[in-house]
């Protein structure tokens, strides 16, 4: 940010005196002043100076005599130095402290989004090496994490702060939280939400070193999906709890898992929501450094979406397919199916639909 200082210097008197008129007037403009602008940059001592006075005398030939810029020069580096010396001209102003931040954050009317919040200040009082003030953070998170009234949430929430309170080994604070959680999850009736919050939990768990419980929790969660989830929603699941279980360590678990989230996915009818379904899945088989797998995924990914006969299915879908290269950390293809995507959006001849499938192509592309 910069701040500037407005000088005006003395009135410059011509020394010719001339009887015309003409000249008188001339004279006069020729001897109004201009502004000194002497700019500063906050954060440093670097500074601007522009300087013009039409003088009157007849040897400067309307310039600042070298006696007069140089004057000028001085007082301004003069007035610069002291001006910084004072403290003034602003700056970045200082952000707030970590007290004022969870007096803020205490603030917060929705549950969810202050229990959000707590964590988030916890882990960055525990960076800053503040334990007590961290801890503190984590207790608020789980206080406003049991006010959440949707249980799913309220079980992911909980999962969370436990994981986060094993940080600062405030063991009874994890047990407590777990508890919670365990009930928040057996509460949830639908398997798909049961099995996404279940995923959070085992993960808890398993950094709490209670890995048997943690299976035990998967292999629950994966049964219920089988049996009463279908579809995109189903695999998508399957494949959350297919990375807990390669978080466990279980790698024929995690492959047998995704593999039948594969099934699910090249059974849907669609061919957007397939096409979705099974470059999110590459991702997945990414992240179990599975290459080989995961490229013939992106490869299904792409011919569904070139099988779409529409272009604003077409535009939708390789904006999609952006995203997962992009997660999966192919940048060039990511950019090329952007590229596609536009090309699509062009064809569409509905302008809502071709508006939205534009901001849906630069939401991909801002990776968002």
């Amino acid at each position: 940010m910069c701040w500037g200082i407005a000088i005006v210097p003395p009135r410059l008197h011509g020394r010719r005196q001339q009887a015309d008129a003409t000249e008188k007037r001339t004279t006069a403009r020729a001897v109004r002043p201009r502004h000194v602008v002497c700019g500063l940059r906050a954060g440093g001592l670097s500074w601007l100076v522009g300087a013009r006075c039409s003088g009157a005398s007849a040897g400067a030939g309307g310039r600042l005599t070298t006696g007069c810029r140089a004057r000028c020069l001085l007082f301004l580096n003069l007035l610069a130095w002291l001006s910084v010396a004072a403290g003034c001209g602003g700056g970045t102003p200082a952000p707030p402290s970590f007290a004022e931040q969870l007096a803020a954050a205490a603030q917060i009317a929705n549950p969810e989004a202050r229990a959000r919040r707590y964590l988030q200040l916890g882990l960055k009082l525990l960076s800053a090496r503040d334990e007590a003030r961290a801890q503190e953070a984590f207790r608020s998170a789980a206080a406003s994490a049991q006010a959440v009234a949707e249980p799913a949430t309220r079980c992911e929430l909980l999962a969370l702060t436990a994981k986060a309170q094993l940080q600062v080994n405030n063991m009874t604070g994890v047990r407590q939280a777990l508890d919670q959680a365990r009930a928040a999850r057996d509460s949830i009736s639908d398997s798909i939400e049961q099995a996404t919050a279940t995923a959070t939990l085992a993960s808890a768990l398993g950094r709490l070193g209670d890995r048997a419980a943690a299976l035990a929790l998967l292999d629950d969660a994966c049964g219920r999906v089988r049996s009463g989830g279908e579809g995109e929603s189903a695999a998508a699941a399957l494949a959350t709890l297919a990375l807990r279980y390669h978080e466990l360590s279980q790698s024929a678990a995690a492959r047998d898992t995704l593999a039948e989230a594969v099934s699910l996915a090249r059974a849907l009818p669609s061919a957007r929501a397939r096409g979705r379904s099974l470059a999110r899945l590459a991702v997945s088989y990414g992240k179990l450094e599975l290459a080989r797998d995961a490229e013939t995924l992106f490869s299904e990914a792409e011919q569904a979406i070139e099988s779409i006969s529409e272009p604003e299915g077409r535009a939708f879908g390789l904006a999609e397919l952006a995203e997962a290269l992009r997660s999966a950390k192919q940048p060039a293809r990511a950019a090329e199916a952007l590229s596609q995507a536009r090309r699509q959006a062009e064809q569409i001849k509905a302008p809502d639909v071709r508006r939205q499938a534009e901001a849906r192509i630069e939401q991909a592309a801002r990776g968002k």
